[in-house]
């Protein structure tokens, strides 16, 4: 029988609450990027609930999530946001992520679909596009005009019945360019790619994933309605080319919400083209893929929803979010045109989604003065989170680094811009930990996480910051 856990704001644990007044709204947005992002992403959670929770009732802290007014994700970033959505603490999850908590069950490749089927897919494949290019040859040798030249329509040696030379180069040239340049690498490999039917994976395992989770371990139903925290799942309709946003409540939207269980929602968010299969919603008879496509981050709909709900515009709020997508950098004198194609592929679609949310940050930097604060973890761009690939196989050992990576980018964050941090979250209620235990946190994270290497990556992780510098200034 699986065992279900109680949530804390159900009043259905002992757990203490905190004496905080809330004064303005957090709102928590996750993006994509892999297994890079979930462990990035899991890592920095950890940390802001550490630092963001003060000493509540009788010395005890609150978990992040009763911090939290929403949440939202896209792609890897929806399967964090609707974990924490339903209870699960973001120490719980990184724990299971480390085998080292039974609350859940871990995501290993499994959920993906079993290797065998994946290698008899591709071997199908494989096979399909070695036919598809004999076929091709067939044809180019069948629509040549061989009758006028085979065997009478040439001219033959005055000394014996052979065909002379120049009519062996003129058949030579004919049958090359008509046939065999269809066997050609090029067109194999164009034959291979267009027999794979949308995708190497289907991302129906994670939604099943997160079904079994929701349904086997929390006291939810797979139910938007069943949650009371707001919850935002986004992806791109292929049929309209347009953002399409499920979610708890969508008033401030100008379309009314899909009744579509979480876990479907969550599927549709994962599936990376090319990697992933579109996949299928009934209720809107539309086919999807992952939301990053269109936006990395989609914080304009937050923003929309937090000028929607609070009272007035003096309302506090800030947007926590986690942006994993940082071009690697690769050891000084690297020949980058000897990059395998996933890496060139990983790196081509960082640039692209940074490139993205770049041009976004830029219209975001007025909103502070309508008391909304956008603040910005990212990774170095040295570290492992950026040279990891989007479904790449890691081992606890790497998991833990990218926790690691998460939690020093933030406490570094709160570190180097700590008194404008620390104006900002009491302006919405909250006191953050000292600078003194913020940077003690940063120091004992390495040892709780085993890391033993030196690497060159462990620099300072600026946080991308939306106020400008003059008015940070004058502050």
């Amino acid at each position: 029988m699986a065992k279900k856990i109680s949530l804390a704001w159900n009043n259905q644990t002992t757990a203490p609450k905190t004496a905080r007044k809330k004064a303005g709204l957090i709102y928590l947005a996750l993006a994509g990027g892999g297994v890079g992002a979930l462990g990035f992403e899991i890592g920095g959670l950890c940390a802001l609930e550490r630092v963001l929770n003060p000493k509540g009732q009788k010395g005890h802290k609150a978990m992040l999530n009763e911090l939290i007014s929403g949440y939202q994700g896209v792609s890897a970033g929806s399967i964090v946001s609707s974990l924490m959505a339903v209870g699960f603490s973001p120490h719980t999850i990184r724990d299971v992520m480390l085998e080292r908590s039974t609350a859940f069950p871990t995501l290993n490749r499994s959920v993906l679909g079993t290797q065998p089927q994946v290698y008899f897919s591709l071997g199908e494949n494989l096979v399909r596009s070695l036919l598809r290019t004999v076929r091709a040859v067939i044809g180019g040798l069948a629509s040549l005009d061989l009758p006028f030249i085979w065997p009478f329509g040439l001219r033959k040696s005055h000394r014996d019945d052979l065909f002379s030379l120049p009519d062996w180069k003129l058949l030579g040239q004919i049958v090359r360019l008509g046939a065999l340049e269809q066997a050609s690498v090029n067109n194999f490999i164009h034959n291979l790619l267009d027999t794979i039917p949308g995708g190497l994976y289907s991302s129906q395992g994670i939604g099943e994933y997160i079904r079994d989770i929701i349904c086997g371990y929390t006291n939810h139903t797979d139910s938007f309605s069943s949650i009371q925290k707001e919850l935002f799942i986004y992806a791109a309709e292929l049929n309209t080319s347009q953002v399409r946003v499920f979610g708890t409540h969508g008033e401030h939207l100008t379309y009314e919400l899909v009744d579509a269980p979480i876990s479907k929602c969550v599927e549709i968010s994962c599936a990376i083209p090319v990697f992933f299969k579109p996949v299928y919603l009934p209720q809107t008879d539309k086919y999807y893929v992952d939301g990053g496509v269109i936006k990395s981050l989609h914080l304009q709909n937050l923003i929309d929803r937090i000028n929607y709900v609070r009272a007035d515009h003096k309302t506090p709020a800030i947007i926590l979010t986690f942006f994993p997508f940082v071009p690697p950098v690769f050891p000084a004198g690297s020949d980058y045109a000897k990059l395998s194609v996933l890496d060139l592929l990983s790196f081509s679609l960082k640039m692209t989604y940074l490139e993205k949310f770049q041009t976004a940050l830029r219209s975001y930097r007025h909103e502070e003065e309508n008391n909304i604060y956008i603040q910005i973890f990212r990774p170095s761009r040295r570290s492992v989170t950026a040279r990891t690939h989007p479904l790449q196989d890691i081992s606890r050992q790497q998991v833990a680094h990218l926790n690691y990576e998460g939690e020093t980018a933030v406490y570094r964050s709160f570190l180097n811009d700590y008194e404008r941090l620390q104006r900002i979250f009491l302006n919405a209620g909250i006191s953050i930990a000292p600078k003194e235990e913020i940077a003690m946190l940063l120091k004992t994270c390495r040892s709780y996480y085993r890391i033993d290497s030196t690497d060159d990556y462990l620099e300072v992780v600026d946080s991308v910051d939306t106020q400008p510098s003059s008015k940070r200034k004058r502050a």
